[in-house]
């Protein structure tokens, strides 16, 4: 089981938002949750020249804010604090999102065939685990899903999301294979550099919903990309190849 074109493997790790769904389909709303996490960031002194460096993501602005606090070697303990009325933000809006998210449509027949091959399935995401576990019991694939590693509110979780490979090291513990038996496939070039720094051996981009560019993804670590998620289907076992770049 496992072996195809793409090789043998007996876990898939998959990212979550804008691969296998779009959390914020409303722009006004994505907006609205990066404006109020800039605005904590700035409260706390967050210098707005480091704010504007983390682009329009809500949570590319948590990262480089929290970096920045801890290089200025801040309290730890006002750090986390601010870590963690973030957190709290972005659960908040994934929450109510999550009552309305479907999968993408080519996801499910992707999570059916995995499942038919006896190949353990990740989600590893920078989301909160409560708002994915949702939105899988919502579309009825609770079940084609072996775990979810998302965003707890542990300590050891705290500045080690993705691009650390933290996350992913604890989903290959969890399936219990180790990286070289792994197929991670994500939208970005933080999904990327988590793999390569986790020695995942074969990592897939996926264009369809990505913010990023096949060249961006590739010089991140993509050994492959495709253009839409369903592209994966031929390449899996018992499949024909199409659809990759």
């Amino acid at each position: 089981m496992g072996s195809s074109r793409l090789g043998s493997f007996k876990v898939v790790l998959l990212d979550f938002e804008r691969t296998l769904v779009r959390l914020f389909e409303d722009g006004a709303i994505e907006q609205q949750f990066f404006r109020e996490v800039w605005d904590l960031c700035a409260r706390r002194g967050v210098p707005a020249r480091v704010l504007r460096t983390g682009g329009e993501s809500p949570y590319s602005l948590w990262r480089k804010a929290h970096r920045w606090m801890q290089r200025r070697n801040q309290d730890p303990l006002r750090v986390d604090r601010m870590y963690h009325a973030v957190a709290s933000v972005a659960k908040r809006y994934e929450m109510v999102a999550a009552e309305t998210v479907r999968l993408f449509d080519d996801v499910p027949p992707v999570l059916d065939r995995l499942k038919a091959e006896s190949i353990v399935v990740v989600i590893v995401s920078n989301n909160a685990t409560n708002a994915v576990e949702r939105i899988l019991r919502d579309n009825n694939a609770e079940g084609l899903v072996d775990h979810v590693v998302g965003r707890d509110p542990k300590h050891e979780l705290i500045g080690n999301l993705k691009p650390k490979p933290l996350l992913l090291m604890e989903a290959l513990r969890l399936s219990r294979w180790g990286a070289h038996r792994a197929l991670l496939v994500g939208d970005s070039v933080d999904d990327m550099r988590a793999g390569r720094a986790a020695k995942i051996r074969l990592k897939v981009g996926v264009l369809d919903h990505s913010a990023f560019s096949e060249w961006q993804l590739r010089r991140a670590g993509a050994d492959l990309v495709l253009n839409r998620f369903g592209d994966l289907m031929p390449l899996l076992p018992g499949g024909d190849e199409s659809g990759e770049r």
